[in-house]
C-alpha cells in the first residue's frame, strides 16, 4: 500500500465544542507534518444529539479551507431524554448507540487506506473495541488538562475503596496521583451518584484509558509536572501489570469558535459539557453544501436558523469591536474581565451580588453576562442560548449608569483570546473551564477561580494549589453561592496585594515557558513529531 493512501480517523463527542477540539488536533497535524508525511482525516460526526446549526456553518468553513480533513456524518438517531435520568447518561447511550455506523464507516476506510490511527474522544470509548477487533490503533484524545486525566485513570481505583455515592461523602476528600485533595462532593458530575447510570459508563470510559495505545492531551509537560508524571509513570493505573500508555502533552492549543477559517489550530470546550442541559433534537437536518462534507442524512435548509446565526454572528462582531475598542483606551493592567465560558451563568440573585462587588471594589472591568438561569434547573447551565434579555432587567438598579466610566457590561459573548491579549486587562474571573485556564495562562494573565461544574471544581485546585496563578472565591456549600463582599475581597486580593503580585510573577513564567513549548525544539513540539513517528513506524 502507497504511502499516500494511509489515514487518520477521529471520533469526537456530540457538541460543537468537542467538534472544535478534535478539528484544532487534525488541523495541528496537518500544519506541523504535511511536508513530511502525507495522510488524510476523517473525522466522523454523530446527528441527532447537541446539534447546532453552528456546526455546519464551522464544517463548512473548515472544508473549504482544509480540504484533507474529511467529515461524515452517521445517519440521524432518534434520543429520548427523560427527566428521570441525567443528560450524560442520555448523551453516553447516544453515543453508544452509533456503534454500528462506526464500525461500518471503519471497514469502509479500511478498504482502501491503512488507518494509522483512531482518536476518540474519552466518552466515545464504546468504539475502542471495534476498532481494535479490526486491527486500528486507538489513541485517546483528552481535551482538558494531566491533572483530570490523572484523577479520570485513577477513578477505577478509587471506585473499589467506596460504596457510597460521592455526593454523600460530606467530609471525606479524595486524593489522586498528581493532584491535591479534592472534596468528595466536588467530584466532576457524571460520577457523583452511583445511581446514576452515567457513573458506570464513566467508569468504563476511565477503565479503558490504560488500554489505549497512547493518550494526546492539550497541555504542556512544564504546566502540569506531577500530574503528567503521574499518569506516565504508573502510579494511576496501580493494578495494571504492564506500562502504562504514553502520554502525548501537545498544548497549548488556544482558540475561540469565530476565528476566520484561515487561522492557525485553536481549540475551545472543557471536557465534560455532558452535564449541561443541552437541548434533543430527534431529527437534525445538515445541509450538503461541501463536496467534503459526505451527508447521510436528508437536505433540508433551516431557513430560520440560518438567519439566527448570520445574526448572531453579526452581532458578535459588533460586540468585538466594541469590547476591544474600549479595552484599548484603559490603562495598563487595569481592567478585570470575568467571563464563565460558553454554558456559565447565574441567577439573578448572584449577578446582583457580582455587580454589587465590582462595584464597591473601585477597579474597571469588561463584564460578560449571559442569559440567566431558570431557577428550577441549577447548576449553573445556561438551558439552551436562544432569547434575548435586558442588561437593565437582571443587574441592580443604576449600575449600568454608575459605572459606566470604569466599566463595560457585554451581553452574551466576547472575544476572549483577544480580549486576555489586551495590554490594559490585569485580572480574569474564570469558572475554570479548562479551555479558559489555558487561554489565561498563554496571555499571561492572573485568574480568579471560580468553578461552576463538570471538572471545573478538580482545576480550581491545580490553578490555586499547584501552578499557583489564582486566588478562588469562598462559595457557599451546596449551592456555590459567592457574595458580593467576597467578589470584591478577591478582586482587590488580585489586583493590589502582594500575593496578588506574586501570581503574576508565577503566570507570566508560564507564559514564557509556554511560548518554548510550542517552539521548533520545545517539549509539545516533539511530543507531536514522536506521535506522528510512531504512526510512520507501524
Amino acid at each position: 500500500m502507497e504511502e499516500t493512501s494511509t489515514a487518520i480517523v477521529m471520533y469526537p463527542s456530540p457538541g460543537i465544542g468537542h467538534i472544535i477540539s478534535m478539528v484544532e488536533l487534525a488541523k495541528l497535524l496537518i500544519h506541523h507534518h504535511h511536508h513530511h508525511h502525507q495522510f488524510s482525516i476523517t473525522i466522523l460526526l454523530t446527528t441527532g444529539f447537541a446539534d447546532d446549526p453552528s456546526i455546519d456553518s464551522y464544517i463548512n468553513r473548515i472544508s473549504t479551507s482544509h480540504p484533507s480533513i474529511t467529515f461524515h456524518r452517521f445517519p440521524s438517531l432518534t434520543v429520548t431524554h427523560s427527566n428521570k435520568q441525567t443528560m450524560a447518561a442520555t448523551a453516553f447511550h447516544f453515543i453508544k448507540s452509533n456503534s454500528v455506523n462506526v464500525e461500518s464507516k471503519l471497514r469502509q476506510i479500511s478498504q482502501t487506506s491503512l488507518i494509522k490511527s483512531f482518536i476518540i474522544d474519552l466518552f466515545c470509548t464504546s468504539a475502542m473495541e471495534i476498532a481494535s477487533e479490526i486491527g486500528i490503533p486507538v489513541y485517546y484524545f483528552f481535551t482538558s488538562g494531566a491533572a483530570v486525566l490523572s484523577l479520570y485513570s485513577y477513578f477505577p481505583k478509587i471506585h473499589t475503596q467506596t460504596t457510597a455515592s460521592f455526593r454523600d461523602m460530606v467530609g471525606v476528600e479524595i486524593v489522586a496521583p498528581g493532584n491535591t485533595a479534592l472534596s468528595a462532593v466536588m467530584m466532576p458530575e457524571p460520577v457523583l451518584d452511583r445511581e446514576d447510570p452515567a457513573y458506570w459508563e464513566m467508569l468504563y470510559f476511565c477503565q479503558h484509558l490504560s488500554m489505549a495505545k497512547g493518550i494526546v492531551v492539550n497541555t504542556y509537560r512544564e504546566l502540569e509536572v506531577a500530574a503528567v508524571k503521574a499518569v506516565e509513570d504508573g502510579a494511576c493505573f496501580p493494578d495494571r501489570k504492564t506500562s502504562p500508555p504514553p502520554v502525548y502533552c501537545i498544548g497549548p492549543l488556544i482558540a475561540h469558535a469565530q476565528q476566520p477559517a484561515a487561522s492557525p489550530p485553536f481549540r475551545a470546550s472543557p471536557v465534560t459539557d455532558f452535564s449541561a442541559n443541552t437541548a434533543v433534537s430527534p431529527d437534525c437536518a445538515v445541509p450538503a453544501r461541501s463536496d467534503k462534507f459526505l451527508a447521510t442524512v436528508p437536505f433540508r435548509v433551516d431557513i430560520s436558523a440560518v438567519l439566527d446565526e448570520f445574526n448572531k454572528l453579526t452581532n458578535e462582531a459588533t460586540g468585538r469591536e466594541n469590547c476591544l475598542s474600549w479595552l484599548d483606551k484603559q490603562p495598563s493592567r487595569s481592567v478585570v474581565y470575568l467571563c464563565f465560558g460558553s454554558r456559565g451563568s447565574f441567577s439573578v440573585a448572584q449577578l446582583k451580588e457580582i455587580a454589587e462587588g465590582l462595584e464597591r471594589s473601585g477597579h474597571r472591568f469588561l463584564w460578560v453576562v449571559k442569559r440567566p438561569i431558570q431557577e428550577h434547573l441549577g447548576k449553573n447551565q445556561v438551558h439552551g442560548t436562544a432569547g434575548e434579555f435586558e442588561l437593565s432587567s437582571v443587574l441592580p438598579s443604576g449600575f449600568i449608569e454608575r459605572t459606566k466610566e470604569r466599566g463595560l457590561v457585554v451581553r452574551s459573548w466576547a472575544p476572549q483570546v483577544e480580549v486576555l491579549s489586551r495590554e490594559s486587562v490585569g485580572g480574569f474571573v474564570s469558572h475554570c473551564g479548562w479551555n479558559s485556564v489555558l487561554e489565561g495562562v498563554v496571555a499571561g494573565v492572573p485568574m480568579i477561580a471560580w468553578p461552576l461544574y463538570a471538572e471545573q471544581h478538580v482545576n480550581r485546585n491545580v490553578m490555586v494549589e499547584i501552578m499557583k496563578v489564582a486566588v478562588a472565591v469562598e462559595q457557599g456549600r451546596g449551592d456555590g453561592f459567592v457574595s458580593g463582599e467576597e467578589v470584591e475581597k478577591k478582586v482587590r486580593e488580585l489586583m493590589q496585594s502582594e500575593r496578588g503580585t506574586e501570581i503574576r510573577e508565577t503566570i507570566l513564567k508560564f507564559k514564557e515557558m509556554a511560548s518554548d513549548a510550542l517552539g521548533e525544539f520545545g517539549s509539545s513540539t516533539k511530543a507531536l513529531s514522536n506521535l506522528v513517528q510512531t504512526w510512520n513506524n507501524n
